[in-house]
């Protein structure tokens, strides 16, 4: 959540969950391929915009995204674009009580989300080492990475 103090902000923008993270960080956008610090995003049209002049990316975590996140994963060829134009996937481990969702890139057969370092963990010690290696039902229950709703829930 955003928690800008730039004076003359209205509430919803510090109620804004896409707004700049805090502390500032180096961040990256989908629409112009800037790199810059997240404290020069800005309120314009009731949603936080690039910082960047002239850019029309908006929102922490939508077109925005931190300068090392996964989601600029190098490809397999060096090339450094997002995989936007992939088959980018979530495969979801449940377990009694809850469970949690893994993101992949079928069409680079990698993995997006590191494991989360924890020896104890048996899903992230029990993952293959590339999406292809997981079970043929994993798989084939894989959701698309643009189907899930804030709730985990597949949306049309």
């Amino acid at each position: 959540m955003a928690k800008h103090k730039e004076p003359g902000l209205p509430p919803e923008a510090l109620r804004d969950p896409f707004g700049p993270p805090s502390p500032p960080r180096l961040v990256r956008c989908l629409h112009c391929d800037q790199t810059y610090m997240s404290s020069l995003m800005h309120w314009r049209d009731g949603l936080w915009a690039c910082g960047i002049d002239g850019c029309g990316g908006v929102g922490y975590h939508i077109d925005i995204f931190d300068a090392d996140d996964p989601f600029w994963f190098e490809h397999p060829q060096g090339d450094s674009t997002p995989h936007e134009s992939h088959d980018l996937r979530y495969v979801l481990y449940e377990y009694e009580g809850g469970g949690f969702e893994t993101l992949f890139c079928k069409t680079c057969d990698v993995w997006i989300d590191p494991k989360c370092g924890n020896p104890k963990c048996e899903f992230c010690n029990t993952r293959p080492e590339k999406p292809s290696m997981m079970s043929k039902e994993d798989m084939e229950n894989s959701t698309p990475y643009m189907m899930l709703d804030d709730d985990d829930t597949e949306t049309e």
